[in-house]
């Protein structure tokens, strides 16, 4: 469809009412939960062909200051200086709103065109991933022998119950994630009620009604070649427990559960500066890193430099 159509030009602007589902349609709906959206247009001339969109949601992590955006540009009307021109109008929109930051709501991969794009109109990384393949015999191999040196004794375990997801009411673990991640409780506790077929084997670290570390984990078979692959999409401990022996207890606890649904292999994310233990960890097991994927996001000041000067 797209390389028979010869536009004239385009233009940005909102969604009339009645051409929002065309726009909703271009993302993931999980991405950024059931919020307040705004969305921005590219409407390709004549006859108002949609070329792509943004839409960004205010809010993110509580503050009203932070906003999560994404991109869509349908890829033959790419290099048209669509996206560049998308994205101009949201940081103008941004700046005149009070914004002081805009948060990419994915991860992009570390050289890809899309990274290269972002890094053009000033977005840096906020944060980067790479994707760690271990298998659930490698744990094995070393950490219950860690485990049982520090035992049930160790002051950051004594009381602590590692339960499953379906356990547990959804909400606060919904709000754990959001305070360790950033984003939105709506769109967390989205994703854990729509994966309660694997609420058994995601873990909940509790201690007196509080949460003190969590997991996501999902099933996927097939996922990388792996006929019994678990995706582990989200670990998180409370700051002041990361350094003990908790974050072990519940990965060990997730082994056990992994063993039981004959699953061997797991991946999972982890932050290269700030996730020691997840790094650490993959390590240790003799596992497999992936490249580099980046969150990227951009403050208010560099908004204002990349604008266009009219």
């Amino acid at each position: 469809m797209g390389s028979s159509i010869q536009l004239q030009g385009f233009h940005v602007r909102p969604p009339r009412d009645d051409e929002r589902a065309a726009v909703d349609a271009l993302f993931d709906p999980h991405v950024l939960g059931d919020g307040p959206i705004i969305a921005l247009a590219a409407y390709g001339q004549p006859g108002d062909v949609l070329l792509g969109a943004t839409i960004a949601r205010p809010g993110g992590g509580g503050n009203p200051a932070i906003a999560h955006l994404l991109l869509y540009v349908h890829e033959w009307a790419r290099r048209r200086g669509v996206g560049t021109k998308l994205i101009m109008h949201l940081y103008q929109l941004a700046l005149a709103n009070g914004c002081l930051s805009l948060i990419h709501g994915g991860f992009v991969n570390d050289g890809s065109d899309e990274h290269a794009f972002a890094r053009r109109l000033g977005f840096t990384p906020e944060r980067s991933l790479r994707q760690w393949h271990i298998t659930v015999p490698q744990h094995r191999t070393w950490a219950p022998r860690l485990i049982n040196r520090f035992g049930r004794s160790h002051p950051d375990v004594v009381g602590v119950q590692l339960l499953g997801h379906w356990q547990v009411d959804a909400l606060p673990i919904a709000e754990f994630f959001t305070a360790q991640y950033g984003g939105f409780t709506d769109r967390y506790l989205q994703q854990i009620r729509e994966r309660e077929l694997h609420s058994d084997l995601s873990v909940v670290a509790m201690l007196d009604g509080r949460v003190l570390g969590a997991t996501l984990v999902e099933l996927i078979p097939g996922m990388h070649g792996r006929p019994d692959a678990a995706n582990l999409r989200l670990i998180a401990v409370e700051p002041e427990f990361r350094r003990g022996p908790l974050p072990l207890f519940i990965c060990n606890n997730l082994a056990d559960r992994l063993d039981e649904w004959k699953v061997e292999h797991v991946f999972f994310d982890a932050d290269e500066v700030h996730d020691s233990f997840a790094t650490g960890y993959g390590r240790r097991c003799g596992g497999e890193a992936g490249k580099p994927r980046h969150r990227l996001s951009i403050g208010a000041d560099d908004m204002r430099r990349h604008m266009p000067s009219d």
